[in-house]
């Protein structure tokens, strides 16, 4: 975690769906034990923007390290397209997006 990212604000709302049990500790510890100021809020997954645009980020983060330690599934190969296609398109259309 890139703590410099939050250090200017007061408060941190940290939103979660709780639907993974293991996830919900690593958020709890990860931010408790950084930050005084943290919320977290309870969300519906599909309810949320935020949530949905979470997804997506982890979803073409864990494409991003299947394609650089070449483990790509075949199925995956045959719904997303070649290498070429998924580097320049897929995952470059994100490429300077994250935080």
């Amino acid at each position: 975690m890139n703590a410099s990212l939050f250090s200017d604000y007061e408060l941190l709302i940290v939103h979660y769906d709780g639907g993974q049990k293991l996830c919900s500790k690593i958020l709890h510890d990860a931010f408790l034990t950084r930050f005084d100021g943290v919320m977290f809020a309870k969300t519906e997954q599909f309810d949320d923007v935020f949530m949905q645009i979470a997804d997506l980020m982890c979803v073409l983060g864990n494409l991003h390290h299947k394609m650089k330690y070449d483990s790509l599934s075949h199925s995956e190969e045959e719904f997303l397209g070649k290498r070429r296609y998924i580097k320049k398109v897929v995952l470059g259309r994100f490429k300077n997006k994250k935080l």
